[in-house]
């Protein structure tokens, strides 16, 4: 267990109230979820175990990452392909529901990744995230750190894998942001909340005190806008299909096998 895991659980047995990011995430998407449904997970890596029972409780799971490796890897995602957000090799209104777990933090281009979401979505469809806020005291510290030093410092401070981290943009990483991209889509806003979590710069005991410390002064009113996490649900217009019609597809009619796909034979 890394020492950021040690540090958030002894923070929820004090805080009974509160919830992890990740499973409040958990909890929305399995909301919206019956044997019915058909989700993509974006950015879906070497696979999450916080989704397994969303994956469990699904009809049919998809999943898209850049890297080959950690699709091949994740063993939850019953159709997992090789690509990019940007470029989906899917053909359009196809999912209930879009999972996006910590990946908006890294797009470097939102505003299409947003627009191809919207084509595969179904009317109604809903896009469900866990991204990091760009007000938040931690993230305007990770800011100043370039790229390249991000690798070496998640292994030693969290004792993370190298591999397992990509550069960061933070492009859409505020509700001004948010709003703006999916709104100005046609999504309609569900749900977009702030979620703190003392863990995020919890490297020894007194850093954790101390992020405690900040977790209670954002607990008064006016300050829960510069909490670490944003955790959102909106929802595809079904009346409006202007963005449908209205834009390019380049992707449309484009099919799996064109990409690297690789098929889970466990459910």
């Amino acid at each position: 267990m890394s020492r950021r895991e040690v540090y958030r659980r002894r923070y929820e047995e004090n805080h009974p109230d509160w919830k992890s990011s990740s499973f409040i995430l958990r909890d929305l998407v399995l909301r919206e979820t019956t044997s019915r449904t058909r989700i993509l997970d974006v950015g879906c890596g070497y696979g999450s175990g916080v989704l397994r029972p969303v994956y469990a409780a699904a009809g049919e799971t998809y999943g898209i990452d850049p890297d080959p490796i950690a699709v091949e890897k994740n063993p939850y995602i019953q159709t997992k392909v090789v690509g990019r957000v940007e470029r989906m090799p899917f053909q359009d209104n196809l999912f209930d529901v879009v999972v996006l777990k910590w990946v908006m933090e890294h797009l470097p281009g939102p505003q299409g990744a947003f627009t191809e979401i919207w084509r595969v979505l179904k009317p109604g469809g809903k896009i469900i995230f866990l991204t990091t806020n760009v007000w938040s005291p931690y993230i305007s510290i990770v800011r100043t750190i370039p790229n390249r030093f991000h690798p070496a410092l998640k292994q030693g401070l969290y004792g993370a894998e190298q591999g397992h981290t990509y550069p960061v943009c933070y492009r859409i990483n505020s509700t001004k942001q948010i709003r703006k991209t999916l709104i100005g889509l046609g999504f309609q806003e569900s749900t977009l909340a702030f979620n703190g979590d003392p863990s995020y710069m919890s490297f020894n005991s007194f850093l954790f005190k101390c992020a405690c410390g900040l977790e209670y002064l954002l607990g008064f009113p006016g300050m829960s806008h510069m909490k670490v996490h944003l955790i959102g649900l909106f929802e595809k217009n079904a009346s409006s299909d202007r963005h449908d019609e209205s834009r390019e597809k380049p992707t449309k009619g484009k099919k799996l096998s064109r990409f690297q796909m690789i098929e889970s034979s466990d459910r």
